[in-house]
């Protein structure tokens, strides 16, 4: 019961009441169960990232990621902290790591690694994460945001402009 609670917090954006769900889940969990509690701990390092809690996000996904090791989710979040803290390098690792793991749901990170790739700048992969991002989510606002910051640091600023002025029309 405890977990749908946590996950429902999560994907509302609840993050306070999904870290205040997932601690008091953690808390009461028996000694002899601590070993089965990474996916708890990942949920955990989600809604810390959430609540801008970057190192306790990679606190509990290191945690997570102990109890089991390569587990996705907490693979995913502690990418998300590192790239929060300012380590792009680890980050971009991490993220690379999932690849074969997470197969065609890969996808569903081009935006994270874009932000990496963009951080390390690195335009060209920026640029070719931000594609994909479209191609999952045509016309999000976000990735049309990382393709002109990518096209600006291969300066492509004509593009770069077309593609800010267009998103400014369209939020008219």
């Amino acid at each position: 019961e405890m977990c749908i609670r946590d996950s429902c917090c999560l994907r509302v954006r609840d993050y306070e009441c999904a870290v205040k769900a997932y601690r008091s889940f953690l808390a009461h969990r028996p000694r002899s169960l601590a070993k089965r509690d990474y996916r708890a701990r990942a949920g955990l390092a989600l809604a810390l990232l959430g609540n801008k809690d970057a190192r306790g996000a990679l606190r509990e996904a290191r945690l997570s990621l102990g109890q089991k090791q390569g587990y996705a989710r907490a693979s995913v979040a502690k990418a998300r902290a590192q790239y929060a803290l300012g380590q792009c390098d680890s980050a971009l690792l991490g993220y690379k790591a999932l690849k074969s793991k997470l197969g065609a749901r890969y996808r569903l990170h081009a935006m994270d690694i874009g932000r990496v790739e963009l951080c390390l700048r690195h335009y060209r992969s920026a640029l070719e994460q931000a594609e994909i991002a479209l191609s999952v989510r045509r016309n999000d606002q976000d990735a049309l945001l990382l393709k002109s910051d990518a096209l600006m640091g291969l300066r492509r600023y004509h593009a770069a402009v077309a593609i800010l002025l267009a998103v400014h029309n369209r939020d008219k």
